[in-house]
C-alpha cells in the first residue's frame, strides 16, 4: 500500500462475511483486501504485505490454522487472528469431547460420567454439529490442532 494507514488482509470462504469485514475496516479507517481462500491469500503474500491478517478457522481445502503455519514459516512477524463462527460446546459437552479425543467409547464415557449412553451420543452429536464436522476423526484432528482440549 502506498498510504500509511494498516493494510488489513481478511480470508474467509463466505463472500457476504468477507464484504462485511471489509466493509468494517474500511470504516475503522484501515485498508483491506480480502480472499476467498488461504491458497489465494498464500500467492499473493509477497506482493500484499499486510499489517495483519484474518482468518477463518473453518475454510474448505486449507484450514486458517494450516494457513498461519505457511505464513509464520515465511513472514513470522506478521500477527494473525484467528475466527470461528462456531459455537463453543457446553460444558458437560467438553467434558465428553475430552473422553472422546482420547479413544474412549460411548460406553465407556457413559460410565466414567455416571449418564447413559444414549446421553454420550447426544453430547457427541451437538459437538459435532456446532463443529460442522462428520466423522470421530475430522474431531480428533481439529481439536489437537487447535487446542480446545481440556488437559
Amino acid at each position: 500500500m502506498t498510504n500509511n494507514r494498516p493494510f488489513i488482509a481478511f480470508v474467509d470462504d463466505e463472500e457476504p462475511i468477507r464484504r462485511a469485514f471489509a466493509r468494517l475496516l474500511r470504516s475503522a479507517g484501515l485498508d483491506a483486501e480480502t480472499f476467498d481462500s488461504g491458497a489465494e491469500f498464500l500467492k499473493s503474500i509477497d506482493a500484499h504485505r499486510p499489517d495483519c491478517v484474518v482468518l477463518d478457522l473453518q475454510m474448505p481445502q486449507m484450514h486458517g490454522l494450516a494457513v498461519q503455519r505457511q505464513l509464520a514459516k515465511v513472514h513470522a512477524a506478521i500477527p494473525v487472528i484467528i475466527l470461528t463462527a462456531h459455537d463453543t460446546p457446553a460444558p458437560r459437552e467438553q467434558e465428553v469431547l475430552d473422553h472422546v479425543v482420547t479413544g474412549k467409547l460411548n460406553k465407556q464415557i457413559a460410565d466414567d460420567l455416571g449418564v447413559v449412553e444414549k446421553t454420550i451420543k447426544v453430547h457427541r452429536a451437538r459437538v459435532m454439529t456446532k463443529m460442522k464436522i462428520q466423522s470421530v476423526a475430522e474431531l480428533v484432528r481439529l481439536v489437537e490442532r487447535s487446542g480446545i482440549r481440556n488437559q
